[in-house]
């Protein structure tokens, strides 16, 4: 399935029939989700109080709904007091402007990325090129569809759909590189990304993530992951932005940790993600690393209109943890792909017509993996 030539609502239809027929696809993305589904099964049934750990993780994510404007305010005003320089985008245009004119500012001719679903929501990539800058995703599942120049496929696992022969080539044909025994092994073909990627952490003059939680008390950035490059997007560029869309903050860090202990059971079967980083401000003067100047762009994007309509705003407790994929019998098919959801969930059905540029209410909603088995593992149902 050829990812690359677009997403067009007129052929959606196509795309998706011959994503369908497409039997290693469909081979792949079973044996993934069910690998998923498996390690999730284990660890819910391994996490003693289940239920009423979730039941508290929606209720933090309630009560920061319920005071949403006022948690905002408060997260601005003890950011900015941490050194955090704070900017609010009304929509992707605007979003993009802001980073476009912190990369410039600051001189950046390399920047790196950690996997961030609202950088694909705003289409951040193509308007830091467009601005002459080097752009390099640093998750590999990323690396990899952007070496395919393919959007991601999953939240979790952006190249799920890409077996290790079709990296093993992607390395070989875009950066020259293959493993030392000629083979396809993973640990290998790791070794190849982590040796092209060490050398833009450390050229790159400006580093982008997103935001899992904001700690609206402390103005602090709770960021999860399991590589450690987005500590390195973090820590080695002089400059870091983080863009974050408005549902994610948290009034305290003891709601931020009712979410974190949901969160890598429900998305990756885990009792805790590798790293967790809890970054407040820049680099301090008594510090020896992180970044010299420190950035927050909060993203409306159609949020604010989702939150006012009684009926919708539940859509914003969902988390990003990527479960409804791993059950959702669409997705499993194949027929997902050709929309390659930037935010899977309920929030992909609500997204064209709030805020993405990229598809239209006509398409998108019917491959958006929300409804029937998929809404069954979101913690905050």
């Amino acid at each position: 399935m050829d990812l690359t030539k677009g997403q067009s609502p007129r052929r959606f239809r196509a795309q998706s029939e011959e994503a369908c027929l497409d039997a290693p696809l469909r081979a792949v993305l079973d044996h993934a989700t069910r690998h998923f589904r498996a390690k999730r099964g284990a660890a819910l049934e391994a996490f003693a109080d289940c239920e009423a750990h979730f039941a508290r993780a929606r209720s933090a994510r309630l009560r920061s709904l319920s005071r949403l404007p006022e948690l905002l305010e408060e997260l601005e005003h003890n950011a900015a007091a941490a050194g955090t320089q704070v900017h609010w985008a009304a929509d992707a245009a605007e979003a993009r402007a802001l980073v476009a004119g912190i990369a410039q500012g600051c001189g950046a001719r390399v920047v790196v990325k950690g996997k961030s679903m609202v950088t694909e929501e705003i289409e951040l990539n193509p308007a830091l090129e467009a601005a002459g800058i080097e752009v390099w995703e640093t998750d590999l599942g990323e690396f990899i569809v952007q070496l395919a120049g393919e959007p991601p496929s999953h939240i979790i696992a952006p190249a799920i759909h890409k077996s290790r022969a079709e990296v093993a080539r992607l390395f070989r044909e875009k950066l020259g590189l293959v493993c030392q025994d000629g083979g396809e092994s993973i640990p290998e073909l790791t070794l190849l990304a982590r040796r092209a990627l060490r050398e833009k952490f450390l050229q790159a003059e400006m580093g982008v993530t997103g935001v899992n939680i904001a700690v609206a008390a402390t103005g602090s950035l709770v960021l999860v992951e399991n590589e450690g490059n987005i500590r390195m997007s973090t820590t080695c560029p002089p400059v870091h932005v983080a863009v974050m869309s408005l549902e994610k903050v948290a009034a305290s860090l003891e709601d931020a940790a009712d979410l974190l202990r949901v969160l890598p059971q429900s998305a990756t079967g885990q009792r805790m993600s590798s790293y967790v980083s809890v970054l407040t401000g820049p680099r301090r003067r008594d510090e020896a690393d992180g970044p010299r100047e420190a950035h927050l762009v909060l993203l409306d994007n159609g949020r604010s209109r989702v939150l006012a309509d009684p009926v919708l705003r539940e859509i914003l407790l969902c988390f990003r943890c990527g479960a409804c994929l791993n059950v959702c019998p669409v997705y499993q098919t194949g027929a997902a792909m050709p929309t390659a959801p930037c935010t899977p969930g309920p929030w992909a059905r609500c997204c064209p017509p709030c805020c993405c540029r990229r598809r239209t209410p006509a398409t998108c909603p019917s491959a958006a993996p929300c409804a029937g088995p998929a809404s069954a593992p979101a913690p905050w149902a």
